[in-house]
């Protein structure tokens, strides 16, 4: 049987070893590194909603709903 001579058998294993390394190294070099660069824009994009609502919480203490009450002070004065 082919599958059990050892001449056939090491290329076998040649092949898988060479077929695996080159999905690795494909999948590193394109859907892993999209991915890192994906996560590295949500973490900014994190940290700007983060500083965002310092900065909203700095102008309205009180929350959002002070925002709202002071838009309609200046709205309904419009």
């Amino acid at each position: 049987m082919p599958q059990f001579d050892f001449y056939c058998f090491s290329v076998q294993i040649f092949w898988v070893l060479a077929g695996f390394f080159i999905f690795y190294f494909f999948m590193q070099r394109y859907y892993v590194k999209s991915t890192f660069e994906t996560f590295k824009i949500r973490k900014k994009l994190m940290l700007l909603n983060a500083n965002l609502n310092k900065a909203s919480l700095q102008l309205f203490p009180k929350g959002p709903k002070s925002f709202l009450i002071a838009f309609g002070k200046v709205a309904l004065k419009n």
